[in-house]
């Protein structure tokens, strides 16, 4: 499937133009790194230097609330115990940790109420007028530069062993060192997706060598830091059971992996299961879904989910034994069936149970809404359009499900099919359209996919995450400079407030600050699902083959 020795025919447009110049870079680096000494030491290093170069600068919104998250830590509030986090544990606990190192270096001072920013804090463009400290960015920000950098020495470590190759294995690790998108999420913004994008590239080395207990257990870290690898349990269980046998001992193997990552939840969780809260864990997901979590740790305690999870593991078995031979023949006539048919079969049922679930979601906006009592029809429309993104996130995991059957009947096992795979899931994971940081916890899959089997998607790669770079500079944009106008003399606070008057402004009739996110905001969308469409339009619509 590789295709090194493929010319990027040039183009008369700007597009092509661009793409050309990309693809020269890539083949002037590739003989750079092998004609220097420790290619990675200077690939890591130069990383750590543009990291450092970016620290100060933050994007206000989520700085702010990374400052409001440690003051409940420092009060000893818990995570959970007062409103204020939303998100599942893994942060809440890097955040402690930041504290408590920053506390024994001295760094005290997190922050300042800035007046300039107070007129401003009315306005659509997120803006809060505390503004935090450039002590407080370098402690919130270390552990995600020091993610990134154990990220970057693992793509280098898992390329070399499967390919032998250096030169691949440093180009693995600068895509993401170097990678613009992972720059601006982990120095400027903030955000901890990364951390999950580690714990998913150690699933996947873990799996790769069999490690399979200590792979799901850095699955259930991954996914508690982002619920978005989620969708790759498909193919990883498909490629467990292509590995193992489609047999009692694969299914033992599947079986000790998920127990790893029901070992590795509740060790996470640990602090909310003692105060009986679970499910404050989870809130980042259920206030999407517009489900109390008080209601939730009221119905469904973590007693009862034990107790629902044995029942479950019962009736599976006891069906198991009844149907045995049943469930033997119909894999068999599934797995004999011409490749077509078997194809229209999964499409059917795939597209089935899609619709399904989303009924379902429609029919609890609608319940949800009745419960309120005098609603109208502007209550029942605001309930469901709210739910659409869960819709379009079902289409995402039947995608993911529909791959992986693709990759269970792809023949032999290649290391080939199993990047494709995972690069697809990646791909189609985002089908709706993701905030810029989102698409960061799936970035070593992708370039996996781009260093080790098609180096052709090197350029559709490097245009997604400049477009998506774009789009958060467009989001965030001139409050990344509010901490060094703040608490430096290199930026008056004037020249910000100036940009702020013009990026609020009405007098476009829509304000220039909208333009600009929607405009690059469809333009990443474009460039994102133009991956899968050039995979699908080059490989026969879909086969791993």
């Amino acid at each position: 499937m590789s295709s090194e020795d493929n010319e990027l025919s040039p183009k008369h447009n700007l597009f092509g133009r661009a793409s050309e110049f990309i693809g020269r870079s890539y083949s002037r680096f590739e003989r750079y790194v092998t004609n220097i000494k420790h290619p990675l030491l200077i690939i890591i290093i130069a990383g750590i230097i543009l990291r450092l170069i970016l620290l100060p600068f933050s994007f206000n919104a989520d700085m702010r609330f990374w400052g409001w998250i440690v003051d409940i830590i420092d009060n000893d509030y818990g995570l959970y115990s007062t409103e204020g986090y939303y998100y599942a544990p893994v942060w809440g606990y890097v955040l402690g940790i930041s504290s408590f190192i920053g506390k024994l270096i001295g760094i005290t001072d997190y922050g300042a109420l800035i007046v300039q920013f107070v007129p401003y804090m009315s306005e659509s463009y997120t803006v809060f007028d505390y503004v935090m400290s450039i002590g407080f960015s370098f402690i919130a920000k270390f552990p995600l530069i020091l993610a990134d950098i154990v990220t970057g020495l693992l793509l280098h470590r898992f390329v070399k062993t499967i390919t032998n190759d250096e030169v691949k294995a440093v180009m693995a690790a600068a895509l993401w060192m170097l990678c613009p998108l992972v720059l601006i999420e982990t120095n400027v913004h903030g955000m901890p997706d990364n951390i999950s994008a580690l714990f998913l590239l150690l699933t996947v080395m873990l799996t790769y060598e069999r490690k399979y207990f200590s792979a799901g257990v850095a699955f259930s870290f991954s996914m508690m830091v982002k619920i978005f690898p989620v969708c790759f349990a498909f193919v990883l269980v498909i490629w467990l059971f292509k590995k193992e046998g489609w047999n009692f001992n694969g299914l033992k193997k599947v079986g000790m992996a998920v127990l790893a990552s029901i070992t590795g939840f509740i060790l996470l969780n640990i602090p909310s299961i003692l105060s009986k809260n679970i499910w404050e864990t989870m809130r980042f997901f259920t206030d999407r879904l517009g489900i109390s979590t008080a209601r939730m740790n009221e119905l469904l305690p973590l007693s009862r989910i034990v107790i629902i999870l044995i029942v479950i593991l019962i009736i599976s078995a006891v069906i198991w034994m009844l149907f045995k031979e049943r469930i033997i023949g119909f894999r068999e006539k599934i797995r004999t069936m011409d490749a077509i048919q078997r194809d229209r079969l999964a499409i059917r049922i795939t597209i089935t149970v899609t619709l399904m679930m989303m009924v379902a979601v429609g029919v609890y906006s609608v319940i949800s809404v009745t419960g309120i009592g005098d609603a109208g029809a502007a209550q029942y429309f605001e309930s469901i359009a709210m739910k659409v993104m869960i819709i379009v996130a079902l289409i995402s995991v039947a995608l993911a499900l529909f791959i992986a059957y693709r990759f269970a009947f792809s023949g032999e096992l290649t290391d080939g099919k199993l990047f494709t795979a995972l690069l697809l899931t990646s791909s189609f994971l985002f089908i709706w359209m993701p905030l810029p940081q989102y698409p960061v916890a799936v970035l070593p899959m992708m370039i996996l996919y781009v260093v080790i089997v098609d180096r052709r998607f090197f350029i559709p790669f490097i245009m997604f995450t400049i477009c998506m770079t774009l789009y958060e500079i467009a989001m965030g944009g001139i409050t990344a400079f509010f901490s060094v106008a703040s608490f430096t003399n290199l930026i008056d606070i004037s020249v910000i407030t100036s940009f702020l008057d013009f990026y609020t402004s009405k007098s476009f009739f829509v304000e220039p600050n909208t333009i600009f996110i929607v405009l690059f905001g469809a333009i990443a969308y474009v460039s994102m699902i133009y991956i899968p469409f050039k995979w699908l339009r080059e490989h026969n619509w879909g086969r791993l083959e």
